[in-house]
C-alpha cells in the first residue's frame, strides 16, 4: 500500500549552500521512493529561484512556521538534518510534532556542542528534549560519544552527502590537471586583499610552485564576499555552481588538490572521491569544531593558514599521502544509518 502521509524533511534548505543542497538531494533520493516528501524550509531566507532546483521542483515545500504539515493526520514523521543544526532547530514544527506524537528523526547531524548550540548546553533541557526523539544519528564519532554520555539512543552514522553522485563539469570550464581548487567560507573577506591578505598570498605561493588556482564558492555568500575583497585576477579564477552540488563535486574530482578554508563539505566530497584534500584552519571561522571532528574521523590533514603559507609542499605531501586511505568504513556507517533509520520509521507506521 502506498503511504498517504508525508515525511516532512526540515533543514537549512533553499539557500544555495552546496553542502546542505547535497544532503537534501540524497535524503530525497532515499525517502521519496517510499514516502511522499514535503520540504520544510525558511522561505523568507531562501534564495530566489530555489524552486527550480532539484528536488524542490519534485515535491511540495512548506514554510517552517507552518505547523499544519506536521499534524498527526498529515505527517508520517518529521525529519531534521543533516548538518550542523541544533536539536531545537525548526522549533515550531518540532514541538508540534512531539505534542502530536508524530515521530521525530534527527540524522546526519553534529552533537550541539560541535555546532554552537547554546540552548542544549544545559544538560537537563537536552535530556528533556531528546527523550522524545525516535531516532538520533551523528555524522562524527566525537558527537556520537558525547551524546552517548546522556542517552542510550545515539547511533553512529555519517553525512548524507557522502554518496552524492558525481555530475558533469560545466562545459565552458577548464579544470586542468594542475588545478588546486580552493573553497573559502565567507567571513574571510579581508584575507583576499591583494595587499597582503593571506589567502591571496597562499594563491601566489601555489602558483609559484606550478599550480593553477580555481576558487569554488560553496554558497552565494562565499562568492559575494570574494567579489567584494579580491583582485580582478582572483575573481576571474572564481567559478560558480554552488546551487548544483553534483557539478561542484565533478570539479573536485578533476582537481589535483582540494583546499578548504572554513567549509565542511569540500572535505566530504574530496574524501569520498579519494582526492588529495586538506583543511586550512582560520580563526575567523566560528564553526571549527565540527570540521575538526570530521577531519579526525576521515584522517584528513589540518593546517593553520600560517603553516600552509610557510610549508605548502608539506601540505601537498600530506594530502597526497592520505588520499589513498581506505574510507569504506564511512560508507558502511552511512548504509547502517539508512537501514536503522528506515527500520525505526517503519516501526511507527
Amino acid at each position: 500500500m502506498t503511504p498517504t502521509k508525508s515525511i516532512v524533511v526540515s533543514g537549512f534548505w533553499g539557500r544555495g549552500n552546496t553542502g546542505d543542497e547535497a544532503m537534501l538531494q540524497q535524503l530525497y533520493r532515499f525517502l521519496s521512493p517510499k514516502f511522499p516528501v514535503k520540504l520544510s524550509l525558511d522561505k523568507h531566507g531562501a534564495h530566489d529561484g530555489f524552486w527550480n532546483w532539484y528536488p524542490y521542483h519534485c515535491c511540495e515545500s512548506v514554510h517552517q512556521l507552518d505547523v499544519g504539515p506536521v499534524e498527526p493526520d498529515r505527517a508520517a514523521a518529521l525529519h531534521i538534518g543533516g548538518g550542523g543544526l541544533s536539536f531545537s532547530f525548526n522549533g515550531a514544527q518540532l514541538l508540534h510534532a512531539i505534542l502530536g506524537n508524530v515521530p521525530v528523526l534527527i540524522a546526519g547531524v553534529d552533537f550541539p556542542s560541535a555546532a554552537g548550540d547554546a540552548y542544549l548546553r544545559d544538560r537537563s533541557r537536552a535530556e528533556l528534549l531528546t527523550r522524545h526523539l525516535a531516532f538520533v544519528s551523528f555524522r562524527t564519532r566525537w558527537s556520537f560519544e558525547r551524546y552517548s554520555m546522556m542517552s542510550s539512543k545515539a547511533h553512529l552514522g555519517a553525512d548524507w552527502a557522502w554518496d552524492l553522485p558525481t555530475g558533469d563539469v560545466p562545459e565552458d570550464w577548464n579544470v586542468a590537471e594542475n588545478t588546486v581548487t580552493i573553497v573559502v567560507r565567507e567571513e574571510n573577506g579581508a584575507e583576499f586583499a591583494p595587499d597582503g591578505g593571506r589567502i591571496e598570498l597562499l594563491a601566489r605561493k601555489l602558483e609559484s610552485l606550478g599550480f593553477q588556482c580555481l576558487f569554488l564558492p560553496f554558497s552565494p555568500e562565499d562568492a559575494r564576499e570574494m567579489r567584494a575583497y579580491a583582485s580582478s585576477e582572483r575573481i576571474a579564477q572564481m567559478c560558480e555552481c554552488w546551487w548544483n552540488p553534483q557539478a561542484t563535486k565533478a570539479v573536485l574530482a578533476k582537481s589535483r588538490l582540494v583546499l578548504s578554508v572554513g567549509r565542511y563539505h569540500p572535505l566530504i566530497f574530496g574524501a569520498a572521491l579519494g582526492r588529495p584534500v586538506a583543511y586550512i584552519e582560520t580563526p575567523r571561522i566560528p564553526w571549527q569544531l565540527k570540521i575538526v571532528t570530521i577531519c579526525d574521523d576521515l584522517h584528513l590533514p589540518l593546517f593553520s593558514l600560517a603553516d600552509a603559507l610557510d610549508q605548502p609542499w608539506r601540505l601537498i605531501r600530506e594530502a597526497d599521502a592520505r588520499a589513498s586511505l581506505d574510507r569504506s568504513f564511512y560508507s558502511e556507517r552511512l548504509e547502517d544509518m539508512k537501514y536503522r533509520y528506515m527500520q525505526k520509521l517503519n516501526s511507527y507506521l
